[in-house]
């Protein structure tokens, strides 16, 4: 019995064991803490209730989940932007499944979509949400947004970056409990407005226009009224431009712009 029981302990131990040269941990996703960590020379240091004092690059908790599924929301990247996409559909209407969604990036760029071989995407994240989860599960949740109807090598519409910045804030609020910080640019602010307005005038109103024209960046402004027809003509005009933010311009994107006065 004895000889039993230290070959599962040494069973257990060998199956936290990490190859030479490689950085472990073991980790509780229901505290959000570490239980132990492991040296590049493969030995473990238990926490010893002090989990803060280790230092990572990155949050494990958007990639570690226990192994049996509670049925419990949790908070790693896969299940978030999954149940953000099923969110942003049953607001906006479904997703274009002709571009194959690859995962999630972390780069010291703006959050956007990476596009790959024409209709490959990934979404890229700012690197300072590696460690801030709410700056995280913002920019996912503006992203997915921008996953529904992907428009590679062309600028988005006031309507779609309303449409992201809407529902990161109402996700962020009803979901994660979270009330993001005002957003300091008018261009994006501008945006939130116009779309809050159709919000408030009908919910399933973007819906509606997007069973009829899925792409978001093709919606018109005669298919704004159609389904909006109390909303004042140049509002609709206003939705339909090409969204310019407020720095950072390229040239191409105030070109398109001007062209559409």
């Amino acid at each position: 019995m004895l000889a039993s029981k230290q070959r599962h302990r040494k069973k257990r131990r060998n199956r936290h064991r990490s190859r030479r040269g490689e950085v472990g941990v073991l980790y509780n996703p229901k505290t959000a803490s570490f239980h132990s960590f492991q040296r590049p020379d493969g030995t473990w240091v238990k926490a010893d209730g002090k989990e803060n004092n280790i230092v990572t690059l990155i949050n494990p908790e958007y990639y570690i989940a226990e192994a049996k599924d509670d049925g419990n929301p949790r908070n790693t990247l896969a299940y978030r932007q999954l149940h953000m996409m099923i969110s942003a559909t049953k607001l906006y209407g479904e997703r274009d499944y002709s571009y194959a969604f690859a995962g999630i990036e972390f780069t010291p760029d703006d959050p956007h979509l990476r596009f790959y071989e024409g209709n490959h995407v990934i979404i890229q994240l700012h690197s300072i949400a590696m460690l801030d989860r709410n700056q995280a599960f913002g920019q996912l949740a503006h992203e997915c947004v921008h996953l529904l109807s992907p428009t590679p090598g062309r600028p988005v519409k006031i309507l779609e970056e309303g449409m992201a910045v809407a529902f990161s804030y109402v996700y962020m609020r009803d979901t994660m409990r979270v009330i993001l910080p005002p957003l300091g640019k008018e261009s994006y602010q501008e945006a939130l407005d116009l779309v809050t307005l159709l919000l408030n005038i009908d919910q399933d109103g973007i819906k509606k226009m997007r069973k009829e024209e899925p792409t978001i960046s093709n919606i018109t402004k005669s298919l704004v009224l159609k389904y909006y027809p109390t909303l004042p003509e140049e509002v609709a005009a206003r939705l339909t431009r090409t969204f310019v933010r407020d720095e950072h311009v390229h040239p191409d994107i105030i070109e398109i712009y001007n062209r559409e006065e």
